[in-house]
């Protein structure tokens, strides 16, 4: 159904809604795909946004979609948002190879998928009666137990997001995380102490499993003394006292982690103060990193820090040379797994340090159990392989004598 005002060509709520989320649950790697309270959430949150400015834009499309979407996908919920309101347009001799190119090669074109046909399909596994749906208005009245009226949850969740107060925008933040305006509008919310109460106990219950972005937020909304009081982790606390700007007990908790932490908990540790770039100086942050490489025994260490922190820092030389000779077994699978998660090649520096080490040609087993993609591999393994052949050739002359 158009709304007068809307300028959005080829589209309207209800249209959309259906579109994006079966377009959503294509797409691979998403953290929570959308369910059909999403698809009654995007036309209410498009309805509330039109009840205040009379007129709707694809960029009120735009901003349904992410609002409507969990933080975590809501990068590709704006790529997926844009894709169906601004499809690419094929050039028509491209357009015409194209379909000539597919009647001759194809079998028989199969039918499109139906864009509604998930979404259907979830509601036939609800404990509900489906033969009472008419219309998305009665979905929304069965998942919602009642109605909720005026979309004010959807008007509260941007008022949050627009506001001029930075508690409010975090607290906003913060509910995007846990759901964003679905779930608000599906516990009745629309209130600012309610809404805190909500966030306050979601927050509470991922306690342990927390992003450096939730205990940034958590705390610039208010909730400082709860993270304090039930972090689990060294990384989370010091992100805690970091966003409760608890300058001593940062510095002393910062020293108990360098004292006991692994490599791990120290790069996990500064992934969660970068949020808080201000509260530390740039070189307090550089000094206790430094400290964490530093204690890095080898490159598994090394390689333990980078998964905490999350991003690549370039081992020391001799860390690399080090490693390669005291176990280049261990230092080449620490290699390989820095080269998957941060595309940096590193096997063959480690495996030329162990080969500069060797006073003689690696055995041939050797060598295949250290298989590495890099020419002085390869011609260690000929060497190797020549080595071998001469020792069969002699071993076989003396089976002979």
């Amino acid at each position: 159904m158009k709304l007068p005002g809307d300028t959005t060509p080829d589209t309207d709520p209800i249209g959309f809604a259906i579109s994006f989320v079966a377009a959503m649950r294509r797409q691979k790697g998403l953290t929570h795909p959308p369910s059909v309270r999403t698809t009654v959430a995007i036309p209410r949150f498009l309805s509330a946004r039109w009840f205040r400015t009379r007129q709707l834009a694809p960029r009120d499309y735009v901003d349904a979609a992410v609002l409507c979407t969990v933080a975590e996908d809501q990068a590709v919920a704006a790529r997926v948002a844009r894709e169906l309101l601004f499809p690419k347009r094929d050039e028509p001799g491209a357009a015409a190879a194209a379909t000539a190119g597919a009647s001759a090669t194809a079998p028989s074109p199969a039918a499109a998928p139906d864009a509604a046909r998930s979404i259907l399909e979830d509601l036939a596994s609800l404990d509900i009666d489906v033969d009472a749906i008419q219309t998305l208005g009665d979905v929304d009245a069965l998942l919602e137990q009642a109605d909720r009226g005026a979309f004010r949850s959807f008007d509260f969740y941007e008022s949050l997001h627009a506001s001029a107060d930075p508690a409010d925008r975090a607290l906003g933040q913060l509910l995007g995380r846990f759901g964003g305006a679905p779930e608000l509008e599906a516990s009745g919310i629309a209130s600012r102490e309610a809404a805190a109460q909500f966030a306050r106990e979601h927050l509470r219950a991922k306690i342990g499993e927390l992003a450096p972005e939730d205990v940034a937020a958590g705390c610039a909304a208010g909730f400082a003394s709860v993270l304090l009081a039930e972090a689990r982790h060294p990384w989370e606390l010091a992100g805690a006292y970091a966003g409760a700007r608890e300058v001593a007990g940062l510095g002393a908790h910062l020293d108990d982690v360098l004292r006991t932490g692994s490599t791990r908990d120290i790069g996990r540790t500064l992934k969660f103060l970068e949020p808080h770039a201000g509260m530390l100086k740039g070189s307090e942050i550089t000094a206790f990193r430094q400290t964490g490489l530093s204690r890095a025994r080898d490159l598994s260490d090394h390689a333990e820090l980078l998964d905490g922190l999350g991003r690549f820092i370039p081992p020391a030389p001799e860390l690399v040379v080090q490693s390669a000779v005291h176990n280049v077994t261990r230092a080449l699978e620490a290699a390989r797994w820095l080269e998957r998660t941060f595309g940096e090649p590193l096997q063959a520096r480690v495996f030329e340090h162990w080969a500069d080490a060797q006073k003689a040609t690696p055995a041939l087993e050797t060598l295949v159990d250290l298989a590495v993609p890099a020419k002085r591999w390869e011609g260690l393994l000929d060497d190797a392989y020549s080595v071998y052949v001469a020792e069969l050739a002699k071993h076989a002359k003396w089976e002979i004598s």
